[in-house]
């Protein structure tokens, strides 16, 4: 951001005298309802700071940290007393006023737009550090930002800024920062995500490879069955420790048996058949289930990938890719995948065992959701809130879409509580007492 637009943006800003709320909505961005009808987004990402507006607006998270909540604290319905720029930089301090039934309270909101200082910072009146978005230690900086010490100014700049154009239209000037900026991000972003899923594909396809063939396990163990009967018949021929035998097989033609190593004596060579006839047997048997999972896992993989190449913003990608949390000790691998919408979790099954799982794991107040009328995704939002937010339902819903099927239009989707669905057999269930969505699939 030039230091130019920067002015002029704050110029646009001081016309504002109130704010009537103020919370984060990303990891770096604050937004700031003013006057109850204009939210601006201030997003203080190190390096790459903005300052924009955008039409739409998802809360993917809910920050509770301290700052969080002295932010709220602090400007929710609250007045603006100044808003000026500090020593030629781009430094932004609001000075904001809250009264109360029995005290009045004056704090400033200090939002630094400077490269690597980047941060956002609330002072008392003494200009003492309330709190702030990122914590600097002393020993990183010559400017500790922490609570309760005081605020030190940034250095003034060593060279002027040059003048720039006039910006005729700042809202749409704001919006565009917008447009360009997030559209950015997002192809940067789902490049990268993208690129981390074809790996995890190409990982399920090297084992779906590797895998043995169960037609010729059968038949290597029919083999075995073959040989085992064929050496108790010849039990007199074989020579304890022998290595091999020539005998004639069930047809009269002359062979070489060859022995598996280990056979002692001549029972011992028919046992070792049959044991060895069993484990291929069993082997085959477990094959099928092991190709069918791994083939389940590409098939979710493809569409994980197909949805996030088709997000159409950051915080719709944000939806699908959640931080993952450390985990102490491996763990298998779930058959359902996990989001979180607007503070609530939110389960998706992978597959058929996924949508068992999820209608076992389920409470009676959790909420179910289901395409209408064709074969689905099972969705659970785990919360036993009665009347949930128009946003978070879309969202669940448009997650049962997005991953049950590539076709596109317009789907619906029924949800009700767990309790209205009765399971007939595994995952397939009837439902009652139930409400409809229309979700739109266009790419």
């Amino acid at each position: 951001m030039k230091f130019y637009a920067f002015k002029q943006i704050i110029h646009y800003l001081q016309k504002y005298k109130r704010i009537s709320n103020a919370h984060r909505v990303g990891d770096n961005i604050i937004k700031i309802s003013f006057d109850r009808k204009d939210d601006i987004y201030f997003d203080l990402q190190k390096g790459n700071s903005a300052i924009y507006r955008r039409s739409d607006s998802v809360r993917v998270k809910h920050y509770q940290a301290p700052f969080d909540v002295l932010l709220h604290k602090y400007l929710a319905r609250s007045e603006i007393l100044s808003m000026q720029i500090l020593k030629e930089d781009k430094v932004l301090r609001i000075e904001i006023a809250q009264s109360g039934t029995y005290k009045s309270s004056k704090v400033f909101l200090q939002l630094e737009f400077t490269g690597k200082y980047t941060n956002a910072i609330l002072l008392d009146e003494e200009g003492v550090i309330l709190d702030a978005l990122r914590h600097v230690d002393i020993m990183n900086s010559y400017r500790e930002i922490r609570p309760g010490v005081e605020l030190v100014d940034l250095e003034a700049p060593s060279f002027k800024a040059s003048e720039g154009e006039k910006i005729e239209d700042m809202q749409a000037y704001l919006s565009q920062i917008y447009l360009e900026r997030t559209h950015k991000q997002l192809l940067n972003r789902q490049k990268i995500e993208a690129s981390r899923v074809d790996k995890k594909i190409e990982r399920m396809k090297k084992e779906l490879e590797k895998l043995q063939d169960e037609d010729k396990l059968l038949a290597q163990a029919d083999k075995n069955f073959s040989d085992g009967n064929l050496a108790l018949a010849n039990m007199h021929l074989i020579k304890p420790y022998a290595k091999s035998v020539k005998l004639y097989d069930f047809s009269g033609v002359e062979i070489d048996l060859e022995l598996p190593e280990g056979a002692r004596t001549a029972a011992q060579v028919g046992e070792l058949f049959f044991k060895k006839g069993k484990k291929a047997k069993q082997k085959a048997k477990g094959l099928y289930i092991e190709r069918e999972g791994l083939s389940d896992k590409v098939d979710f993989l493809e569409r994980f990938k197909g949805n996030i190449l088709l997000t159409q913003t950051p915080e719709e990608l944000s939806l699908l890719l959640p931080p993952q949390k450390k985990k102490a000790k491996k763990e298998p691998p779930k058959s359902y995948e996990v989001f979180w919408i607007e503070g609530q979790k939110v389960l998706l099954g992978k597959n058929k065992k996924g949508n068992i799982e999820l209608l076992k794991l389920a409470k009676a107040g959790d909420t179910w959701m289901h395409i209408q009328g064709m074969p689905s995704t099972h969705v659970i939002i785990q919360t036993n809130k009665q009347n949930l937010s128009e946003k978070l339902l879309y969202a669940a819903a448009k997650l049962c879409v997005d991953f049950s099927t590539t076709k596109t239009g317009s789907f619906l989707v029924d949800y009700t509580f767990r309790r209205e669905v009765k399971v007939q057999s595994e995952a397939n269930v009837l439902y009652n007492k139930y409400k409809t969505l229309s979700v739109l699939k266009e790419h």
